[in-house]
C-alpha cells in the first residue's frame, strides 16, 4: 500500500472521529455552577477546535493538485495547531484552575492567530507563493512561541494547583489530576511534529496522523470525566471565611495557635481518613488560611505533608507493640487505608517499607 492510499484511509478515520468528538461535545452538559463557568466555555473552543480539524482533514481529501495541495496543507496545518495548541492549553489550565485563566485571555490570543490566518489565506488565494513561503517562517516562529509560552504558563499553574490542594487535603488528591501533565506532554509534542510535518516526508505525516487522533481520543475521556472530580476538589480552590471566623482569625496568636495544634494531635483526630485543613480548623476554632499559614511558616509542612506525618508516627507505635498485626489493618487505623498509599507515605518518611521497619526494631 502506497503512502498516498494510506493517508488517505487515515485521514479518513481521523475525520470521523474529530466530527464524532465535535458532535458529542455539542450535546454535553455541565452543571450550572459559577465556578464551572469558564469549564463549560472551554467547551466551546474544544468544539471549534475539532471542527476545524474535520475541515483540515476534508481540504486534504479532496484536493487533487499536488502544488496547489502542498502550499494549502502546510497553510491549514499552520493555522489550525495554532488555534489548537491554544484552545487545548487553554482548557487544561482552566481544568486545574478556574481562576487562572479566563476566556478573555483566550480571545486576545485568538486575534494575532486570526490576522496571521487571513493573510495567509490572501496570498494562497492570490497564488502570492513567493510571500507565502516567508508567511510560513513568520507565523511558524509565533507558532513555537506559543508552545513555549503556554508550556510555562501550565507548568507555573500545576505547581501551583499541586501546592493548594496537599494544603488542603491529606489525601493524595493532586495525584488524580496528573492526567493533564500526560496530556500536556503529548500537547506538547503534538505542536513539535506539527511543526515538524511542514518539513518532512509524508510518512511522517502518517505517524502525525495517528499521534493526534490517539491524543483527542484520549482527552476528550478525561475532559468528559472532568466535572466529577471538580466537584470533589473545588472547596480546595474556593476560601469561604464567616465574619465570625475573620475575627477569631484576628484575636487567635501564633503561640495559642500551636498550643491548640499540640492539644489536637495528643487527640489523634488525624486517623480520620479523609480529613482536610477546613475540618481541622473547625476543631481548632479557627479557620483554614489562619491553619495554612501557620504550618506553612512555622511547620515548614504543607497540610498533607503534616497530616502523613502524624500518621506515620503513629502507625510506628502501633507497629511496635503490635508486632502480628497485619500492616493493611495498622494503615487503616492510622486513616491511611489504602494499602499501597500507605506504604507510600511511609517508605518517604522512613526510608523502608513497614513490614522491613517492623523487622528491625
Amino acid at each position: 500500500m502506497s503512502a498516498d492510499i494510506l493517508f488517505r484511509d487515515l485521514t479518513n478515520i481521523s475525520l470521523c472521529i474529530s466530527a464524532t468528538l465535535c458532535v458529542l461535545l455539542v450535546f454535553v452538559r455541565a452543571p450550572k455552577k459559577d465556578s464551572l463557568k469558564n469549564y463549560r466555555q472551554t467547551r466551546h473552543a474544544l468544539i471549534v477546535s475539532f471542527f476545524l480539524v474535520t475541515l483540515l482533514n476534508i481540504f486534504e481529501i479532496y484536493q487533487t493538485d499536488s502544488n496547489i495541495k502542498h502550499h494549502l496543507v502546510i497553510l491549514d496545518t499552520l493555522i489550525v495547531s495554532s488555534y489548537q495548541i491554544l484552545f487545548f492549553s487553554a482548557t487544561l489550565i482552566i481544568m486545574l484552575d478556574f481562576r487562572s485563566y479566563s476566556m478573555r485571555k483566550v480571545l486576545r490570543e485568538i486575534i494575532p492567530i486570526t490576522v496571521f490566518s487571513i493573510i495567509g489565506y490572501f496570498l494562497f488565494l492570490t497564488r502570492n507563493f513567493v510571500f507565502l513561503h516567508g508567511w510560513f517562517w513568520l507565523f511558524g516562529l509565533y507558532f513555537v512561541s506559543q508552545i513555549i509560552r503556554y508550556s510555562l504558563l501550565y507548568r507555573k499553574v500545576n505547581r501551583n494547583t499541586v501546592k493548594k490542594l496537599d494544603n488542603f487535603f491529606s489525601e493524595e488528591t493532586a495525584g488524580r489530576l496528573k492526567w493533564t501533565n500526560a496530556a500536556f506532554v503529548w500537547l506538547f509534542f503534538g505542536g513539535v511534529f506539527s511543526f515538524m510535518s511542514l518539513f518532512l516526508n509524508e510518512w511522517f505525516s502518517l505517524f502525525f496522523t495517528v499521534f493526534y487522533t490517539f491524543f483527542y481520543i484520549y482527552f476528550c475521556i478525561h475532559y468528559l470525566n472532568y466535572v466529577a472530580l471538580f466537584l470533589d476538589m473545588e472547596a480546595a480552590f474556593t476560601i469561604v471565611e464567616s465574619n465570625q471566623s475573620k475575627e477569631k482569625f484576628s484575636k487567635k496568636s501564633y503561640d495559642e495557635l500551636e498550643k491548640a495544634i499540640q492539644e489536637w494531635e495528643m487527640q489523634k483526630f488525624f486517623v480520620e481518613p479523609g480529613i482536610t485543613i477546613e475540618q481541622v480548623a473547625t476543631q481548632l476554632r479557627s479557620n483554614r488560611t489562619y491553619v495554612s499559614t501557620h504550618m506553612n511558616l512555622h511547620r515548614k509542612m504543607m497540610f498533607k505533608e503534616w497530616i502523613n506525618s502524624l500518621r506515620i508516627e503513629e502507625a510506628k507505635d502501633l507497629l511496635r507493640c503490635h508486632p502480628d498485626m497485619p500492616v493493611s489493618q495498622i494503615g487503616a487505623m492510622v486513616g491511611l487505608s489504602d494499602k499501597s498509599n500507605f506504604g507510600r507515605q511511609f517508605i518517604r518518611l522512613t526510608g523502608k517499607s513497614p513490614k522491613a521497619w517492623r523487622k528491625d526494631q
